[in-house]
């Protein structure tokens, strides 16, 4: 008997310190609650009694802090220009309305407030509008999205005057693609978030919170910050860097906030590789091997290097959908362009060694030497160059 009330009691104490440990970490609150439960009837008192959702006479601009959390970077199409981005984003910034109040109410606490009451958006900003609702906004989205509806899930008060919004979201972006060294490229994609208002109003910060995921490899955050669903590992890239800044621009003659955060991906150029350049090389080296043959069998020969530029041909239409549509030369398009140069031109080589042999016999050794090895060291060379061209 005693023996199973020590064993109750150590698996009580166990389950209480796993649920210590692994509490969710939000942009602000780790779950704290208030000792004294107070109940909905006084999250409707306060907001009751708060006045219009801009207090006036306010001096300093409301500084926003924003922790963007990636959750999941699943596609990223080069054919259309976009990539998807799960996210979750926590708005954070202090009401003085909410300090007054939480004073008067006896209620307020510094150095870090618990939960005291939340409300859904469509109430505090759509109909009421007495919580101030920085309207913030993603500028490179090409998601459309109901307006009153994509800003917040759900909007929390804590007890030091403290408000956040809370935002889980999947949305699909623009991006500058630079495909000039595809497939052996670098991209970096941005994600551009910011407000209506001008920086009288509003100013746009990262949450120190943020400062966390560039010192942490992206693909470890799923187990080391404790968030379900990340899954950052994405077919065909990999990611390399994480950055994010604040800058200042002029739109509609307002000087406007913006954090930008940016995201460098490194394409996994090895699918091409064994898919594209092996196979038009080897291409190539069975087409320049027509040059072995005895000049006598130029049918022989003829036949074997038109065989293979028909082949290459026919490749090269079937990879077109594998290859980005764009209006300039990438270092994909020269590596193909060249091989179909060199492979047309074995057979204009296989063709003058021909008449050679017929005229000039005595000079056909000297000449299937030279288009041997410095046809395919031109090749070679041609190829190279091109590469530190382009990179």
């Amino acid at each position: 008997m005693l023996f199973n009330k020590i064993k109750l009691l150590a698996t009580l104490l166990l389950t209480l310190s796993i649920g210590f440990c692994t509490s969710p970490s939000g942009a602000i609150g780790s779950g704290k609650l208030l000792e004294e439960k107070l109940g909905v009837e006084f999250c409707k008192e306060i907001y009751d009694e708060l006045d219009l959702y801009y207090p006036h006479g306010l001096t300093e601009p409301y500084v926003i802090e924003v922790d963007l959390i990636f959750e999941s970077l699943s596609h990223i199409d080069a054919q259309d220009f976009e990539f998807d981005l799960s996210f979750l984003m926590f708005s954070i910034w202090e009401d003085p309305r909410f300090t007054e109040l939480l004073k008067k109410k006896g209620v307020y606490t510094e150095n870090g407030g618990s939960w005291l009451c939340d409300w859904a958006p469509q109430d505090v900003w759509t109909e009421t509008k007495k919580i101030f609702d920085p309207v913030l906004q993603f500028q490179n989205t090409i998601t459309t999205r109901n307006f009153h509806e994509s800003r917040a899930d759900w909007i929390e008060v804590f007890t030091d005057g403290t408000i956040q919004a809370r935002l889980r979201d999947t949305l699909t972006f623009d991006i500058n693609f630079d495909l000039r060294r595809f497939p052996f490229d670098t991209q970096s994609m941005q994600i551009v978030l910011s407000t209506v208002f001008d920086t009288n109003r509003i100013i746009l910060k990262p949450h120190e919170n943020m400062d966390k995921y560039k010192n942490y490899d992206l693909w470890q955050l799923k187990s080391e910050l404790g968030f379900a669903g990340f899954d950052l590992k994405i077919p065909e890239w990999t990611i390399t860097d994480l950055h994010y800044y604040t800058h200042h621009i002029i739109r509609n003659n307002d000087n406007i906030s913006e954090l930008i955060v940016e995201i460098q991906v490194k394409r996994n150029y090895i699918f091409y590789f064994m898919k594209i350049i092996l196979p038009v090389l080897f291409m190539f080296f069975i087409c320049w091997s027509v040059l072995w043959i005895h000049p006598a069998e130029v049918q022989t020969s003829t036949n074997i290097a038109i065989v293979g530029f028909l082949s290459l041909i026919t490749y090269n239409f079937m990879l077109v959908e594998d290859l980005p549509k764009v209006s300039y030369i990438t270092i994909i398009d020269v590596f193909i362009f060249i091989t179909y140069f060199y492979i047309g031109m074995s057979v204009l080589c296989c063709s003058f060694l021909h008449h050679s042999y017929l005229h000039r016999r005595e000079l056909t050794s000297n000449l299937v030497k030279y288009f041997r090895i410095y046809g395919l060291l031109s090749y070679i060379f041609i190829l190279l160059v091109s590469l530190w061209y382009f990179w």
